[in-house]
């Protein structure tokens, strides 16, 4: 972690291989060539350290990305100055945090959601006090928030339990009804928010 450090103030790049566990639980490159990235941060979330960069893609283009610590292998600074302060200027951490679940990164979108009204402090505790909670009818209240759609919002959905239904987007209503206990509404099927609020 210290050669991350070093980067970001000398201001450069740094490569690395990053990896996934295989089935073996070692410890392998997700692909052949090394991974380039303009190092801005260093976050802790979920007992993890990441780092928060600009990534250059095959292709030219760049994204704000993040990267596990202890998957990043054969870390090196580059003699070529960081990209993406414009971007870092006005970029909110706690934000992308949130937004990313457990900094699993995924594809971004306003998902509303319709959710018992017992279940107001885990929305609350998941998304800040400044998340607006519109009341409805029946003893229920729905929310919009900005999520990164992924494996681990759908696993964070399964933990809450029952009592939230997602209401829109269709492609991401559909992909909460395809995970096993849901039911057609999109409601949890089993289990209990209890002891979440």
């Amino acid at each position: 972690m210290d050669i991350l450090h070093e980067a970001i103030l000398q201001n450069r790049k740094v490569r690395f291989q990053y990896c996934r566990w295989n089935m073996k639980k070692q410890l392998v490159p997700r692909k052949d060539e090394p991974y380039t990235v303009s190092p801005w941060s260093m976050t802790w979330s979920n007992e993890n350290y990441y780092l928060v960069g600009v990534y250059e893609q095959e292709d030219g283009s760049q994204e704000v990305r993040h990267f596990r610590v202890d998957k990043m292998m054969k870390t090196e600074i580059l003699d070529q100055p960081r990209e993406g302060k414009k971007e870092f200027d006005s970029f909110d951490l706690t934000a992308f945090a949130k937004r990313t679940f457990n900094m699993y990164g995924g594809r971004n979108v306003n998902v509303r959601m319709k959710c018992k009204d017992e279940l107001a402090g885990v929305i609350i505790d998941r998304f800040g006090k400044e998340t607006m909670l519109f009341p409805g009818e029946d003893g229920y209240f729905s929310v919009d928030v900005d999520i990164a759609v992924s494996p681990q919002f759908f696993g964070w959905l399964t933990g809450v339990g029952e009592g939230i239904q997602i209401v829109e987007p269709e492609d991401v209503k559909e992909g909460i009804q395809k995970v096993p206990g849901e039911n057609p509404e999109g409601l949890r099927a089993s289990g209990s928010a209890a002891g979440m609020k």
